[in-house]
C-alpha cells in the first residue's frame, strides 16, 4: 500500500487509540463519581468481572469501532495528502475535460481546449507503481496536421522555495505526433518559464524542453516511446545554487531509488524557477504528423516515493471498522 502511507497509518491508530482510551477514562470518571450516564446499572461490574458493564455493552464496543474508524480514515487522508496533488481520472462524468476536475491539491478545475476528453475507462498502469490500480483515463485526438491544443490545471497552492518538486505522469501516444507534451507551468496564465517532458519536436522521441526566460530549448533522451505506456517524471530542482535552477527527466524510472541516478536528460535554467502554479498537458501535429495521446495518473510532489506509492482510499479503514462493527454484532 506504499511505504509512506505504511509509515503514516500507525499514527493513525495510535491517536485512535488514545482517543478510546480518554473516553473510556471519562466514563469510568463518571462512575466513581456517582453520575451513571448510561444508566445506573451500567457502572455495576457484573460477578466475576472486574470491569463496568457500560465497557461490555454494544453501544461501548461500538463506540470503539467507530473511533476507530473514523480516526483510522483520518490518518489515510492525512496519508493522501503527502502529495502536493493527484488526479487518476476516476469519478468524471464521460466527456469533455474542460470545466470538470477531480483528485486533491487543485486549485481549479480544467481549462483550454475543448477538444480533450474523459474516459470512466482505459486507465494506464506501469510495472514502476506496483499496487496502483487502473482508473479512468484523459485523452486527445488531433487530426489536422498542422494544429494543436492544450489544456491545463492550477494548483492550489503553488510550490516555491527550495527543495525538489516532482511531476510524475503516464503517457501513452499513437500516431506520429510531433509535440505531446506534459509539464510544470510557472505561472497560471501560461506566463513564464516551463519545463516539459514529451515529443518534443520530435514525432517519437521523448524529450525535456521548456522555456528560460525569453529563449526555448530541448534535450533529447533518444528514447523512442510511441504506443507504449511511459511514465515521465519531472523533477525541478528550484535555486539549487546561486547561479541556475535545474530541470530534470526521467523516462520509465523502475522506483525510487532510479531518481537518485544518472537522468535521461537535464537542464541548467539562467533564470529563476521562481514558483509552480499549474500543470499543462498538449498536443500539437505539425509538418504532416498526425497523433493522439492518452494520459494518466498525474502526480505532484515533493519527494521521489509520491512518484510511485499507491494512493490509499481513504474508505478503506472505515471499511474495517465496519467489519469490526460485524464482528460486534455477531457475537450478539
Amino acid at each position: 500500500m506504499g511505504l509512506r502511507f505504511l509509515q503514516r497509518v500507525p499514527n493513525g491508530f495510535k491517536e485512535a487509540t488514545m482517543a478510546t482510551r480518554g473516553l473510556f477514562s471519562s466514563l469510568a470518571s463518571l462512575c466513581r463519581h456517582g453520575t451513571a450516564p448510561l444508566g445506573g446499572t451500567m457502572c455495576a461490574a457484573p460477578p466475576g468481572t472486574s470491569h463496568p458493564a457500560w465497557s461490555r455493552s454494544l453501544p461501548a464496543k461500538l463506540l470503539v469501532v467507530l473511533t476507530v474508524g473514523l480516526l483510522g480514515t483520518a490518518g489515510a487522508e492525512r496519508a493522501s495528502a503527502e502529495l502536493v496533488a493527484y488526479d487518476q481520472f476516476v469519478g468524471y462524468d464521460v466527456g469533455q475535460l474542460v470545466g470538470h476536475g477531480k483528485g486533491f491539491g487543485w486549485g481549479d478545475v480544467w481549462e483550454g481546449a475543448t477538444d480533450y476528453t474523459v474516459s470512466d475507462s482505459g486507465g494506464l498502469t506501469h510495472g514502476s507503481q506496483a499496487g496502483v490500480t487502473a482508473g479512468g483515463s484523459a485523452s486527445t485526438d488531433s487530426p489536422t496536421p498542422n494544429g494543436g491544443s492544450s489544456v491545463w490545471r492550477d494548483l492550489e497552492t503553488p510550490l516555491s522555495g527550495h527543495g525538489a518538486y516532482y511531476l510524475g505522469f503516464l503517457v501513452k501516444a499513437s500516431g506520429n505526433p510531433h509535440n505531446a507534451f506534459l509539464g510544470f507551468y510557472e505561472n497560471a496564465d501560461g506566463s513564464g518559464n516551463f519545463l516539459f517532458g514529451g515529443s518534443w519536436n520530435s514525432n517519437s522521441t521523448w524529450r525535456l524542453a521548456g522555456r528560460d526566460g525569453s529563449s526555448y530549448w530541448d534535450r533529447s533522451t533518444g528514447i523512442s516511446e510511441t504506443g507504449n505506456t511511459t511514465l515521465f517524471v519531472l523533477v525541478l530542482y528550484p535555486k539549487t545554487s546561486p547561479w541556475s535552477d535545474i530541470g530534470v527527466l526521467y523516462v520509465n524510472p523502475a522506483d525510487t531509488a532510479a531518481l537518485s541516478r544518472m537522468q535521461d536528460a537535464h537542464y541548467y535554467y539562467s533564470h529563476d524557477f521562481s514558483q509552480v502554479s499549474a500543470v499543462r498537458v498538449g498536443l500539437h501535429n505539425q509538418g504532416g504528423s498526425v497523433g493522439s495521446m492518452v494520459f494518466d495518473e498525474i502526480r505532484v510532489g515533493t519527494a521521489p516515493e509520491d512518484m510511485f506509492s499507491p494512493i490509499p482510499e481513504p474508505a478503506t479503514l472505515a471499511l474495517l471498522a465496519l467489519g469490526g462493527l460485524g464482528a460486534v454484532l455477531r457475537r450478539r
